[in-house]
């Protein structure tokens, strides 16, 4: 039966199987599908938009060259469908199933794949920019010989696919673990990998020698081969270069490493050192370009949205009691207990986080007391200001909001003459407008304007993140206090 040329506009469905029908050529807008089959139905040159289906199952279903826009599919199957030269773009399509799929020669523009499992894809000679893919399995499917570009990969896998290299710098998520027997295309030739190590410096080199600054900083974020601040420093370096001697840089870049450091953010992993490098880059590029420049605008919108990460980062600071109520540099005992043991003496790491905020060494040095082997526990006595010089550059240096609030505990509860043995807090945003107090904004941008110390470049400050540092229990020690 032939439903072609077709005009539905908010209409719902419910409970239909449709077979062999045809609904080419057709417009459905704005309609509501809820637990729907089509079988061997064709949907070739329609225009589907707005539609919002639920539990719904397309078998060998045709959508070549259908305009697919602005749709939400949920708990959705699509068995051994053909999205061949479609349009596909602002969809959502969440906790469902592809299988058997052939997406070539499709544009795939700023879509969400969220929860699902992909068997048997092909992305041959599509064009995919500006997609997130979160915690998504796939399995036996090709996602190179096209050009992928800008697309995030959120808690991935992929398993016995076929990949470009270039997706290790193009795909912000993707490294080696998440690839499980992977085949990796150069100029779409497989590459022979025997050596990982020797195989991803050609790559970064590759990426370097090509002026790919964009791709060689998510390649550095992906391989964790340097710290988010040091692959940031870099990335402004070349971005301003760029943009200064007049070369062009694509808005779908710049939207790109916005929705990176928007996903760090989510992830409570931006540093507020980064945030604050990239805003400072973006502000000097638009402070020197003219504004009849090409691409004036677009980093005129960049600073923009830079700008709400980083006010939002500030509010976390509004809660925080004033500094100078903190009068006494008092000594203390520390439990630290992290799941896996640092590769930097934690010591070092304390005496130079002092340093860094406070410009001079610590009245008492941190000093190693004990320490348990099992996770890894270590028993530190250190001072007050020290241990709120570590809460803090943790915060700015790995993006831990968790840190930030336990200083904010911190400096609350250090003024007490005793402190709890051990506290936790939950992230709460403030709810009131940004005040930051007077000393801590001091505090603050006084080490904004510093360089960061030689020492963090070869501290791996995941070890000293969230992630990685489970709890810590403070206790005055009695024995030192004056």
């Amino acid at each position: 039966m032939s439903y072609e040329h077709l005009d539905i506009c908010r209409k719902s469905y419910s409970g239909d199987i449709y077979s062999e029908q045809s609904f080419n050529r057709s417009s459905i807008e704005s309609c509501h599908l809820m637990n729907l089959q089509f079988n061997d139905c064709t949907f070739d040159r329609s225009s589907l938009l707005c539609i919002y289906a639920t539990g719904c199952t397309f078998s060998r279903c045709q959508f070549i060259n259908v305009d697919l826009l602005s749709c939400n599919f949920t708990n959705c199957t699509f068995l051994d469908c053909d999205f061949s030269l479609a349009n596909i773009s602002d969809n959502t399509f969440s906790k469902g199933k592809f299988e058997n799929v052939d997406f070539r020669g499709a544009t795939i523009r700023e879509n969400d794949f969220l929860g699902l499992i992909m068997m048997h894809i092909s992305f041959r000679g599509s064009t995919m920019c500006l997609n997130a893919f979160r915690q998504v399995t796939v399995f036996d499917s090709e996602f190179g010989n096209c050009t992928e570009d800008y697309n995030i990969a959120d808690k991935c896998s992929f398993v016995r696919s076929i990949l470009n290299v270039e997706s290790l710098g193009t795909m912000y998520g993707v490294s080696f673990s998440v690839l499980d027997e992977p085949t990796l295309l150069l100029l779409g030739e497989p590459q022979n990998i025997e050596n990982l190590q020797v195989f991803s410096e050609l790559v970064y080199e590759g990426f370097l020698q090509a002026k790919q600054f964009v791709q060689a900083f998510v390649f550095e974020l992906n391989t964790s081969r340097r710290s988010l601040t040091e692959s940031t420093e870099f990335l402004c370096e070349q971005m301003k270069k760029a943009a200064l001697n007049g070369e062009y840089i694509p808005s779908d870049q710049l939207t790109f490493l916005f929705n990176i450091f928007k996903d760090l953010y989510r992830k409570q992993r931006l540093a507020f050192l980064a945030v604050n490098q990239i805003l400072e880059c973006a502000k000097e590029i638009v402070n020197q370009l003219p504004p009849d420049e090409r691409i004036y605008e677009k980093f005129v919108l960049f600073y923009n949205h830079i700008g709400l990460l980083h006010q939002s980062l500030a509010r976390d600071f509004a809660a925080l009691p004033d500094w100078e109520e903190l009068t006494q540099d008092r000594p203390i005992i520390v439990h630290f207990h992290f799941e896996h043991k640092p590769e930097y003496m934690l010591v070092s790491f304390l005496e130079a986080c002092h340093q860094y905020v406070f410009d001079c060494q610590p009245k008492t040095l941190p000093r190693l007391l004990s320490e348990a082997s099992g996770s890894y526990v270590a028993v530190v006595q250190l001072t007050v200001y020290t241990l709120v010089a570590f809460r803090l550059c943790t915060y700015l240096l790995a993006g831990s909001v968790k840190e930030l609030v336990k200083l904010r505990a911190s400096l609350t509860m250090l003024k007490r003459k005793r402190l709890p043995k051990e506290y936790c807090l939950q992230v709460v945003k403030p709810d009131s407008e940004i005040t930051i107090p007077r000393a801590i904004a001091a505090l603050l941008s006084g080490l904004l304007k510093k360089a960061v110390p030689d020492i963090f470049s070869n501290v791996p400050i995941k070890d000293f993140g969230e992630d990685n540092l489970i709890e810590m229990a403070e206790n005055i020690d009695e024995s030192t206090a004056e």
